[in-house]
């Protein structure tokens, strides 16, 4: 899997105690996910990396042990990372509400053909948008019923009828 096809549920803080034990910054509608897994994810070289719990400490704040990280020279390229779950760990209500599935996905406009692939998204209250890599650079795109055409989980894309300047700006 690529770094992409992993849902960020917060973030690896600092390193606690002398045994390699790490603070977890997590976002709470997924707490409860990240105490049910054997597994997080964090990156190593730009990729996902497991790392299998050994305990967890303290659940206020999140205190984890992995497994093979026994010091905190062996914690401290671990830290201040992103934590990630692949989406199948997460509990199925996290992952209806979460449209952070859609990374990774293709977005397709009818008149301009592929866009480009679903880099983050950013849920704001009024609207969700996409970050997508486009021409070299980031751009947003309105997740909307106005301009949703076709969304095919199994090809990963999503065909869109963008409103014509939306790629310029």
């Amino acid at each position: 899997m690529k770094l992409q096809e992993y849902i960020t549920i917060g973030k690896v803080g600092k390193s606690y105690g002398k045994d390699g034990a790490l603070k977890l910054g997590v976002e709470e509608r997924y707490e409860q996910s990240v105490l049910d897994a054997a597994v997080l994810f964090i990156p190593v070289d730009g990729k996902p990396a497991p790392f299998f719990v050994e305990a967890y400490l303290s659940e206020e704040p999140l205190i984890v042990k992995l497994e093979e990280v026994d010091s905190k020279e062996d914690a401290q390229p671990l830290c201040n990372q992103p934590l990630s779950l692949r989406p199948q760990d997460l509990q199925a209500e996290e992952e209806e509400e979460d449209c952070r599935v859609m990374i990774g996905y293709t977005i397709h406009d009818e008149e301009a053909g592929e866009i480009g692939i679903i880099r983050d998204v950013q849920e704001l209250p009024e609207q969700i948008l996409a970050v997508v890599a486009y021409e070299g650079r980031d751009i947003l795109i309105p997740i909307n019923e106005h301009f949703l055409r076709d969304f095919d989980p199994e090809r990963k894309t999503i065909l869109m009828d963008l409103p014509e300047g939306l790629l310029d700006l």
